[in-house]
């Protein structure tokens, strides 16, 4: 499935919600709608042939409405990342320089991570630069990962973080993911010296 994540996210949208939902209209109208409507006496070649053209274009009707209303909002939600296919994918990414050593910049990451709602971290090994953790589902999120890798150099100190959805079924985030890496610069800005 990897093919499907490199496509662009109206594909994707109009793919994942266009046939599921022919799929099951094809099957209510081959196994049900006979049956209720009394044209049980239609061969079954019909019905079939029936069912997959009702299925086909309630599909592609369906996946098009989709595809078009979460795509107009996951583009409006996420307008604030720029513009191009990057800002519209659910996967975001920051990377930042700070000046100071990498235990103070790992603390301050964990506590920016606290502040999004991490409560448990997945990994959480400040010699290495590695912390992990999610935060919980809410009414308008399933959930984010959180994941920051910081690397020392001379005076300065590398922290980069990603923020994707728990759910890897997740196709829009209205911008959500991007307002975590951008709630986490922010703590940074203010509690460290932030070069770039």
């Amino acid at each position: 499935m990897r093919w499907f994540s490199k496509l662009p996210l109206g594909y994707r949208l109009f793919l994942g919600t266009g046939i599921p939902m022919g799929l099951i209209s094809g099957f209510v109208f081959i196994a049900v709608l006979p049956q209720a409507s009394g044209l049980a006496d239609w061969p079954f070649l019909v019905h079939l042939l029936v069912g997959s053209l009702v299925g086909l274009t309630s599909g592609l009707g369906f996946g098009g409405l989709m595809a078009i209303t979460l795509g107009a909002m996951q583009v409006v939600g996420s307008s604030k990342a720029g513009t191009g296919q990057t800002a519209l994918k659910v996967k975001q990414e920051g990377t930042f320089v700070v000046v100071g050593d990498k235990a103070h910049a790992f603390r301050q990451v964990k506590a920016a991570f606290e502040k999004l709602g991490v409560e448990t971290f997945d990994i959480l090994d400040a010699q290495a630069g590695v912390l992990t953790g999610h935060t919980k589902w809410s009414w308008h999120s399933f959930g984010e990962n959180l994941a920051a890798v910081l690397h020392q150099e001379q005076g300065t100190c590398t922290v980069t973080v990603t923020s994707e959805p728990r759910l890897v079924t997740v196709l829009v985030d209205y911008g959500k993911n991007r307002d975590n890496i951008d709630a986490i610069q922010q703590h940074l800005l203010t509690e460290l010296d932030l070069l770039t």
